[in-house]
């Protein structure tokens, strides 16, 4: 599980902006806390431990044109800066919140030698690979590094992704003042909230591309990376019972606190990370 937030300002300053970085900083380091990374204008920057633990200067990421930020919990891939998103690869900079579950498959069959499994979703962009290759869940933000303020964004396989649009100015001449996300619908209104923003939801649908651009927002195209194959699991209460933050449930609990950030229960494989109550607390087990 990692965090996503950003946001694009239409024309300048967007009022607010480094009220709300900061909030979301704070709110995806719940996500996070092994390494973090940014883009701001342009510029890449990464670094280990929590955001807000790393002197994050909110109030200058809250005057950028656009800035793309994440926050890591490492599942494959060691802790280090290299492995901390936004990924460079190629043309293309981007970050994942997710899991890529073909991931030593697409090391062997495509002589890749990615340490993070994310890394093979900006590796086929900048080869112009069909994404349907990719086996995986979650949600991406990523750009062309000639052009870091075309940004595109979605989710996809049923994974996390909030987006708000806001604006300027009075309420019947209000005019867009930008566009800004994060992981969880929770953490943007709060960070809206508090930085005193006006803004509406903006519907964000399931395996949809999007455009950011001059601080709105544009339906782009499909995504098109596969589902994981559906298995069936019949020895759920054996396997939860091997993993070490759950050995106290049974198998009707561990179903009903599955979290929304982990793949669909059927879907779990050998060496898949599960998360409950927003924590790691093993891999599934080999049958």
């Amino acid at each position: 599980m990692c965090g996503l937030f950003g946001y694009q300002s239409a024309s300048g300053k967007m009022p607010g902006a480094a009220v709300a970085v900061a909030v979301m900083a704070c709110r995806m380091d719940d996500r996070g806390g092994d390494s973090f990374g940014y883009m701001a204008d342009g510029a890449i920057t990464r670094g280990l431990g929590t955001i807000s633990a790393g002197d994050v200067p909110a109030a200058r990421l809250g005057a950028v044109t656009t800035l793309m930020a994440h926050t890591r919990n490492a599942t494959t891939g060691a802790v280090s800066v290299e492995n901390a998103h936004p990924y460079s690869i190629g043309r293309i900079v981007g970050a994942h919140n997710g899991i890529v579950f073909n991931h030593a498959d697409l090391n062997r069959t495509l002589g890749r030698d990615c340490a993070v499994d994310s890394m093979h979703i900006f590796q086929s962009l900048s080869e112009s690979r069909p994404l349907s290759e990719i086996q995986a869940y979650g949600a991406i933000t990523f750009v062309n590094a000639r052009r870091p303020h075309r940004l595109y964004l979605g989710r996809f396989n049923h994974g996390q992704l909030s987006v708000a649009r806001l604006f300027n100015g009075p309420k019947s001449k209000a005019r867009v003042a930008g566009i800004m996300w994060a992981s969880t619908r929770d953490a943007l209104v709060a960070s809206l909230s508090l930085s005193d923003s006006r803004y509406d939801m903006v519907e964000i649908e399931n395996g949809t591309l999007y455009r950011v651009q001059g601080g709105e927002i544009y339906r782009h195209g499909k995504i098109t990376i596969s589902a994981a194959p559906v298995k069936k699991v019949a020895t759920i209460s054996k396997h939860a019972a091997m993993l070490p933050g759950l050995a106290a449930l049974e198998a009707r609990a561990f179903r009903a606190h599955f979290d929304a950030d982990s793949p669909p229960l059927a879907a779990l494989g050998p060496g898949d990370p599960v998360f409950h109550q927003g924590r790691w607390v093993g891999n599934w087990p080999d049958e």
